[in-house]
């Protein structure tokens, strides 16, 4: 009769099989192979964690009559799974009576209770691993390749899980609190970020604690990190009139991600339910995805049935109970209330069916060094061009001067066309591409746009909307435009262009300065780069600042190794 583990039991009271020659003598044996290298510690300590959840499990099995084969075992981040099959011609009975063994197999191996599933290749038994570990963000990010394909966490087998959110644009984060539910969101969103640039993702927080997104604020493709209940609801009712516009106009670019952190805590000081719920009901097909995490759901949790019933792909971080556990999932029999005994631990329900993965934590410090920039933010200001960009996305007169100097208020979208609405003493004919290529100084219709522009947004956020990127020489135009002083790498990358530009004070911003003679009296661009120093001080201020201005500009280089 064929017992769970049945061959390893009959090598330990038989000793190992001994190969027969031609005339049944012993064959002679090979000689033997030479040690390998001392086992890993870890290593040799699993060995003996499984070898010891092999007898308790093959008990368990005599116990209960079930007839048990083990097809292999996989160690994961968060769990060991072992993979048994029914021996024999199981029935529906020795199934279900298998499927019912958790309890009894937790307290075999002293865990509380093990998570059974039934699968296509078998029935997965699934044990705390005894050394969990957490995957991190960078590594998780390498597998995320767009909307199409999210990485969100790796499974039992160390394989990476995406998510399609064209198909399914919505996740849920749901658990009790310190179990991993805005680690696990942050670092998608991170990979997410990371590969996508703010003309095809934008992305807007809302948050009760604004400590745990702040590293992502200067990203190029955030919106903005918004704690207070007033401006939530704002950006909430501008995202309906977005997604109005879309409906109208079928537009679909760039993508526009909003989070919320801690959903009951959120609409307990805001009302943020029905706008929400109209995202989700109608933002999928628009490109507009709504991520939430919260501690429980329900209407008492600040969820209406329309925003939970279109919230389809959800992550469960373990609940009370198996009850919580159904009503969290949608559907009973996940074991979700066993997951969240370590931070990352989760059940992912997708279509229905539940799967045990382990998602990230990010370093925040990865964050911060996302590619900075800033949009604007157009729900602060309910002033609203007339002109509508093809992104959907309204742009407002940030600040009064720059309403007081604009016929009308400037709308320069996340990516695409930029539309020139007019400003006093401008010309008004005159449309500039989108983005700009700095490969010449600014002509003075186009120094006087960005002048204009400039007056109601920052440096950052002009240089990136004019020319699509910071870098020194994109700066250096900018400011070139502006009259603003130069560092000295702008310096070189300007007269890289202009070999004969020199600020002056007299002649105004960019002016260019001739010699008697007609020829330029300054340095070439060769001079310009040799001016600089060869050997920086990195004990002063000024010098790690110049360092700085190198390494992002891309005129700093390694000498490499002979």
């Amino acid at each position: 009769m064929a017992r769970f583990a049945r061959l390893a039991l009959w090598r330990r009271s038989h000793g190992p099989q001994v190969p027969l020659g031609p005339q049944g003598r012993p064959a002679a044996r090979p000689d033997p192979a030479p040690p390998g290298p001392p086992e890993d510690p870890a290593t040799a300590a699993l060995r003996r964690y499984l070898a010891w959840c092999d007898r308790r499990l093959e008990a368990v099995a005599i116990t209960e009559g079930l007839h048990l084969r083990l097809v292999g075992a996989v160690e994961g981040p968060q769990t060991i799974t072992l993979r048994v099959r029914l021996a024999g011609t199981p029935t529906r009975a020795d199934l279900r009576r298998l499927l019912t063994l958790g309890g009894a197999i937790g307290q075999a191996l002293q865990t509380g209770a093990a998570r059974i599933a039934e699968t296509a290749g078998g029935v997965e038994i699934e044990l705390p691993h005894p050394h969990p570990w957490t995957p991190d963000a960078a590594e998780l990010a390498r597998h995320t390749h767009g909307l199409q394909r999210l990485a969100i966490g790796l499974d039992a087998y160390r394989r990476p899980v995406a998510l399609d959110l064209t198909a399914a644009p919505h996740i849920l984060a749901v658990g009790p609190t310190r179990r991993g539910k805005s680690a696990a969101l942050a670092a998608a969103l991170y990979g997410l970020a990371l590969v996508l640039p703010p003309r095809r993702l934008a992305y807007l927080v809302l948050a009760k604690k604004a400590a745990s997104w702040a590293p992502f604020a200067p990203a190029a493709g955030c919106l903005g990190v918004i704690t207070d209940p007033a401006e939530q609801e704002a950006a909430l009712a501008w995202l309906v009139e977005v997604l109005d516009q879309r409906a109208a106009t079928g537009t679909k670019a760039p993508a526009i991600l909003v989070l919320a952190d801690d959903w009951h805590n959120l609409t307990a000081g805001a009302a943020l339910a029905e706008p929400m719920a109209y995202l989700a009901a109608l933002g999928g097909e628009l490109a507009i995805h709504c991520w939430l995490t919260a501690q429980t759901t329900g209407t008492g949790a600040g969820f209406t049935q329309a925003l939970e019933q279109n919230l389809t792909s959800r992550l469960i971080f373990g609940a009370g109970d198996s009850a919580a556990a159904a009503r969290f999932a949608g559907r009973g029999g996940t074991g979700a209330e066993l997951a969240g005994r370590h931070p990352g631990d989760a059940i992912l329900i997708r279509d229905g069916e539940p799967q045990r993965v382990a998602t990230a934590w990010l370093d925040p410090r990865l964050a911060a060094m996302l590619p900075p920039g800033e949009l604007p933010q157009p729900w602060r200001e309910r002033v609203y061009t007339a002109n509508t960009t093809n992104t959907g996305v309204h742009r407002p007169a940030a600040t009064p001067q720059a309403r007081a100097n604009a016929a009308t208020p400037d709308a320069l979208p996340v990516g695409g066309e930029m539309v020139y609405t007019g400003v006093a003493g401008v010309d008004t004919a005159y449309t500039p591409p989108t983005p700009w290529t700095p490969d010449h100084l600014p002509t003075p219709a186009e120094a006087a746009y960005i002048r204009a522009y400039r007056a109601g947004h920052s440096l950052n956020q002009t240089t990136a909307a004019i020319y699509g990127s910071k870098n020194a020489r994109t700066c250096g135009l900018v400011k070139v435009a502006t009259g603003a002083d130069l560092s000295p790498v702008e310096t070189a990358q300007i007269r890289i262009l202009a070999p004969e530009y020199a600020p002056s004070p007299q002649n105004g911003p960019g002016t260019i300065l001739l010699a008697a003679d007609g020829e330029t009296d300054h340095p070439t661009a060769a001079e310009a780069l040799d001016g600089l120093p060869t050997e920086i001080d990195l004990e002063t201020a000024d010098g790690r600042a110049l360092l700085g201005e190198l390494w992002r500009s891309g005129e700093l280089h390694w000498p490499s190794e002979e």
